[in-house]
């Protein structure tokens, strides 16, 4: 999302969850709506949702990672669910779902004046917003965009256009356990590997990027007051919930996709 939509939502856990439900709700009727035209009746989606607040800089950048099954549950005459296969989402359907969600989001955000404040100010709230604002700045200098690229693309059943940006290429085969393990472990994983920060003999905190850099570099430098603040800024406030089941369900078809 844009960096002025990550901040606003960074600053208040509510809005995670009204965005987080705007998003699953255009999946899940998009997916009802497969459904429907192939026969199937009062078709339940499902999911589980991980809420990640950081990139891979260690930037404040909120956004979801979605495991959702290709396909809807019903209940046989017995009770039993029974799964039904759907096809994956087209390219035309990841853009339709995307452009819904960003004007919806933008609308909450333009409405949203005092209905969700930040809280009373005081020197905490204050010294948290502006370390959650210098989180979201990045420290990669990109190559410029040419002026006669579109302002939207579209690749593989992903599409980025005005700071938003949907990726559903993923795909994990029906009984690939391990694969579907290691998706979920990749957006349950915490913000940073303990293992790739160091010390450097400057008294600098050191921390090694999982990827090389468009202008080259591997690693982030900062100073230990630095690289403390840069954590205040992305991690979670206490009691925050990471992941989250995505279940729009009123039968007990809920108990067996949960």
């Amino acid at each position: 999302m844009p960096r002025v939509v990550r901040y606003w939502l960074a600053r208040a856990g509510a809005r995670i969850t009204r965005v987080h439900a705007l998003f699953v709700r255009a999946v899940i009727a998009w997916q009802r709506r497969i459904a429907r035209k192939r026969g199937i009746v009062g078709g339940q989606p499902g999911g589980i949702t991980f809420v990640q607040r950081f990139g891979g800089q260690l930037n404040l950048n909120v956004h979801f990672h979605s495991v959702i099954p290709d396909g809807v549950f019903t209940l046989d005459a017995a009770g039993a669910a029974v799964f039904h296969p759907l096809p994956g989402p087209r390219n035309v359907d990841v853009l339709d779902i995307a452009m819904k969600v960003a004007r919806q989001v933008l609308d909450l955000v333009a409405d949203d004046t005092d209905a969700e404040s930040d809280g009373p100010p005081n020197d905490e709230s204050a010294a948290l917003a502006a370390a959650q604002a210098a989180a979201i700045e990045t420290h990669t200098l990109l190559p410029a965009v040419p002026a006669s690229l579109p302002p939207l693309l579209m690749h593989r059943r992903s599409v980025a256009f005005d700071g938003f940006s949907l990726h559903a290429a993923v795909q994990i085969g029906e009984h690939d356990r391990e694969g579907l393990e290691r998706l979920c472990r990749y957006g349950a994983r915490p913000a940073f590997a303990g293992e790739r920060i160091t010390l450097t003999e400057g008294g600098l905190v050191s921390y090694r990027l999982k990827k090389r850099w468009p202008d080259g570099r591997t690693h982030l430098r900062l100073s230990p007051t630095a690289f403390l603040r840069r954590l205040a800024g992305i991690l979670p406030p206490p009691r925050a919930r990471r992941p989250r089941v995505d279940l729009l369900a009123t039968t007990p078809v809920q108990a067996v996709v949960g």
